[in-house]
Order: structure tokens, then sequence, then C-alpha cells
């Protein structure tokens, strides 16, 4: 195997696993763990989300993301609002940020009473696939780090 193809596939691993680079050191990131739902269960709404978390200050906000990619680390909360929102005062608050499904709690549940329907690429024939992905803000709002958690799960309508 060639050395620069011997690189590419240790950067991919890297990233798949869920490691993050700290210096020259790979590290695992552990400090939030998903209770429930378990990974692709089946749920009706409402779904109740639960996570532990060690070693996240009180101070730290979990932001959810839900079908929709995370802000990126360094950048404030407000990166979500769209340039409409943008030019209106007051315009970006809870509400909006709901209606865009990303919540902001400093519990370790949170309970999603509706949901969008994901992106056609994330829908199969059987399934309905949502994803839930946690990052850390400080308290002024901003993505503290790359440190990402992500939980999929299977939304089935109730008879």
């Amino acid at each position: 195997m060639t050395r620069p193809l011997a690189a590419v596939l240790v950067l991919v691993s890297v990233v798949l696993s869920g490691c993050r680079l700290s210096g020259l050191e790979f590290e695992q990131d552990t400090r939030i763990h998903f209770v429930a739902p378990k990974e692709n269960a089946v749920s009706y709404l409402p779904i109740v989300l639960t996570w532990t978390a060690h070693g996240v200050p009180a101070s730290d906000v979990f932001a959810l993301f839900v079908d929709r990619a995370p802000i990126q680390p360094g950048q404030n909360i407000d990166a979500v609002a769209d340039s409409q929102c943008r030019a209106v005062p007051g315009c970006f608050d809870r509400d909006y940020l709901n209606e865009h499904q990303v919540y902001l709690t400093q519990q370790d549940t949170f309970t999603l009473t509706s949901i969008l329907h994901p992106p056609s690429s994330h829908k199969t024939t059987t399934a309905d696939i949502h994803t839930v992905t946690i990052v850390l803000l400080n308290s002024d709002g901003v993505r503290i780090d790359e440190s990402e958690f992500s939980r999929d799960f299977d939304l089935r309508v109730s008879d």
C-alpha cells in the first residue's frame, strides 16, 4: 500500500470512529452518552430524548439539531438564522430555533413533541429515520468544540 493511501485510510478511520484529534493524540469524547431512544429504535411522538453528561460544566447548554447539521465550532447559535430573520429585529428567538428543529436545554432530557419530515436521503421504504445531534454551547451561545453526539431513530405514526 502506498504511503499517501495509507495516510488517507488512517484519517478516514479516525473520522468514522468518532475520535477527535487533540494535539497528536486520538481521543474518544465520552462526555455525552445517549440513553434513549436506543439507536435506530422504533419511536412514536412524543419522543423523550435522554442522555448522560459527564464533565460538562453546569453553565454549558446542550444544542439539539434534528435532521440538520449543527453549527460549526466557534460559531454562535444565531448562525442558524437566515438573512430574512437577521433583517427583522426580534425575529431570532427560541421559537425561531424550534421552527428550524434546533432546541436548547441545560437538562439531560428533552421531549420532541413534533418533527418535520427528514430530507429524502434519510427516508427508506420501510422507515422514517431521523437524526438528533447534540453539541455543546457556552453560556454566550458559542459552540465549544468539534465534538458532536448523534442518535438515529425510526419515527412511526401511532395507529
